[in-house]
């Protein structure tokens, strides 16, 4: 737990933001990077920290195994929500997240990395849902991927693109946008 809680990109967050963020949604996996995260943000947002949203697809979850005992200790208590998405809008996620666009970098992500964003475009076409976590049009939304192309023939699968081809295109918005 240490070790992720001392590596929080804090330089990146507070560089990039001028308001804090709402919400924070993010895959849980065995729950180290989760608690990590979490417990980082929520002491140093205090009493303005954002609501902590932890995401899972119903099958990729699965292989992560139990949640490990000391990350538990943190998520119990700080995790606001703890959702499921359809793994089908996990592979839509992952899509959208490949093909990128004139303001977003294309990203490779598997199935549960992309499950805080597929949760959110669920939550984004269901006005209920949407209110029932807070999110609304000054909802400031951090969502996090730790998860790139862990089987890539299947990531091509679903993607329809290699993850190898994605990192190429990456590349190139990346130092098309280089400032």
């Amino acid at each position: 737990m240490g070790a992720y809680s001392s590596r929080s990109p804090s330089w990146q967050l507070d560089a990039q933001q001028a308001e804090p963020f709402t919400h924070v949604l993010r895959q849980g996996g065995v729950g180290g990077m989760a608690a990590g995260l979490t417990s980082y943000l929520w002491q140093h947002y205090g009493d303005q920290r954002p609501r902590f949203i932890v995401v899972e697809p119903e099958q990729a979850g699965l292989a992560c195994g139990e949640t490990s005992p000391l990350a538990w200790q943190v998520l119990e208590q700080a995790i606001d929500d703890f959702l499921t998405i359809q793994d089908e809008d996990a592979v839509r996620a992952m899509q959208t997240l490949a093909a990128g666009s004139p303001r977003d970098v294309p990203v490779v992500a598997g199935e549960s990395g992309a499950a805080g964003l597929a949760r959110l475009q669920v939550l984004a076409a269901d006005p209920a849902r949407r209110a029932a976590v807070g999110l609304n049009g000054q909802s400031r939304v951090l969502v996090v991927n730790t998860e790139g192309a862990t089987a890539p023939s299947v990531y091509e699968a679903l993607v329809g693109e290699s993850a190898h081809s994605v990192a190429k295109r990456q590349a190139r918005w990346m130092a098309d946008h280089a400032q």
